[in-house]
């Protein structure tokens, strides 16, 4: 399993504030692109039938507020003390690279993670009351969820 956090540490070498350190990372990207990527790969009625089963049913557009700073691609959420970081994911290596957006950890008032069997749902909840689902590959959502709220 690919190790986010050690990935974001590295791509934020000398950038962020003294004393300021990664707690978390992973890499997030729009509800049902591992179902959308299975099904093409799988073809046929098949892949109909899993692009069916594993595609959300009501995706919303987060196109206002701070929901809208996430974009609409994959992108790699990271947990610092004070910030949470929007870093883009690079084409050729899918390592982080470019900041996208920076974000008070405060702003974040909900991470809610379901595990399910391709990936985990996941939905943020920011302070200006949008909203953002995305899914996320292995247990790094569910990891980014207890350092964002310990003890929840």
């Amino acid at each position: 399993m690919a190790n986010w956090a050690k990935r974001a540490r590295k791509a934020l070498a000398g950038e962020l504030a003294p004393g300021e350190e990664v707690v978390a990372a992973a890499l997030l990207q729009p509800d049902g692109t591992m179902g959308a990527t299975i099904a093409r790969g799988t073809g046929g009625a098949i892949g109909a039938a899993i692009h069916r089963r594993t595609a959300p049913a009501d995706l919303p557009t987060a196109d206002s507020g701070l929901a809208a700073t996430l974009g609409a691609t994959v992108f790699y959420g990271v947990l610092t003390q004070h910030r949470f970081l929007v870093m883009d994911q690079a084409a050729m290596s899918g390592r982080p690279k470019g900041m996208r957006a920076v974000l008070r950890r405060a702003d974040i008032v909900g991470f809610d993670v379901k595990q399910e069997s391709l990936a985990d749902r996941v939905v943020i909840t920011f302070a200006d009351g949008t909203q953002r689902r995305l899914e996320a590959p292995g247990r790094a959502a569910r990891e980014f969820a207890d350092a964002l709220f310990p003890g929840r």
